[in-house]
């Protein structure tokens, strides 16, 4: 009886080329653990967290063609701020952003920038914002 079930329901005793539940369970719990989520990346040595994270979740945004950051330099790196033309940090440490300069650069998104306490000198004229966000920049002029 169990043997004609088994011809019926196309069970064999064959093992199966996929892998187990638990098996793929595991990898991705593991996953969602170790692999950082987008635009979370930890800040380079010597430069600010806050202002990193502020600069770099902008930067990763995506704007048709690609990512903001790539709109503002072809070497764009997320995790070389060296490379994001326009921004001039503090030289003291850890480097907090003094200056951005992206006027017309076809940039879109939202741009929060709150909090960045040496933030001097904004211009980001003739882009497609949907929102910029300046609040408690203390030393924001211009």
């Amino acid at each position: 009886m169990l043997e004609n079930w088994r011809k019926r329901s196309g069970a064999t005793n064959k093992p199966s080329s996929r892998p187990p539940l638990w098996l793929m369970t595991a990898f991705v719990v593991l996953s969602c653990v170790i692999l950082p989520a987008k635009g979370s990346a930890e800040a380079p040595e010597g430069y600010d967290p806050h202002d990193y994270q502020k600069l770099v979740s902008f930067l990763e945004q995506s704007n048709g063609d690609g990512k903001n950051g790539n709109r503002i330099s072809e070497y764009y790196d997320p995790l070389d701020p060296s490379t994001w033309t326009r921004v001039i940090w503090t030289d003291t440490l850890p480097k907090k952003v003094r200056l951005i300069q992206w006027d017309w650069m076809g940039l879109v998104g939202s741009l929060d920038v709150s909090n960045c306490e040496a933030l001097a000198y904004l211009a980001c004229n003739g882009n497609q914002l949907g929102s910029l966000d300046v609040s408690s920049c203390s030393a924001l002029i211009y």
